[in-house]
């Protein structure tokens, strides 16, 4: 179990270090150039290292750390109409791949989604978006309770009420 907190100012360092794939960054092959095997990874990656924290009022940043730094996140908030959740990315650090780190991070967010619903007497559920290729992430939204909707822009999406 991690020690879960609201990401801060002091914390942006330790965000601008988080690495949630391997390799970290896009390697060069000759005849393929720069690329990454993950994509997907390197992309959730990329978007939590450049959020500014802490967060704007309609957003969450959720940081969940071990004895050896930030193992796990989820930044989540409200949709651009603000009648919905999104999920925009949960990771877990690659240090701690296969202790099942990503699923107690859509936990904890899913949690504090459903008090923030229930405090403000919201009617809204929970949506995301996941690379077609990513099946652990795909797993874990179903295992979750999410339920498949479509492909949008590449992306599958998938609704949960909360």
């Amino acid at each position: 179990m991690l020690r879960w907190s609201s990401a801060r100012a002091e914390h942006k360092v330790a965000l601008t270090q988080f690495i949630c794939t391997d390799p970290a960054k896009k390697q060069y092959e000759k005849h393929r150039g720069k690329h990454h095997p993950k994509p997907w990874e390197l992309e959730v990656q990329s978007h939590l290292r450049g959020l500014r924290v802490p967060v704007s009022a309609d957003e969450a940043l959720l940081l969940g750390f071990d004895g050896e730094g930030l193992a796990a996140t989820a930044h989540f908030g409200l949709d651009d109409t603000n009648q919905q959740f999104m999920i925009w990315a949960v990771a877990c650090a690659q240090r701690t791949r296969g202790q099942h780190l990503g699923r107690e991070a859509l936990t904890v967010a899913l949690d504090l989604m459903s008090r923030t619903k229930a405090r403000y007497e919201l009617d809204c559920g929970v949506f995301t978006h996941v690379d077609p290729r990513n099946v652990a992430s795909r797993k874990m939204c179903v295992d979750a309770g999410f339920e498949f909707l479509g492909t949008y822009e590449g992306y599958e999406s998938y609704v949960r009420d909360l």
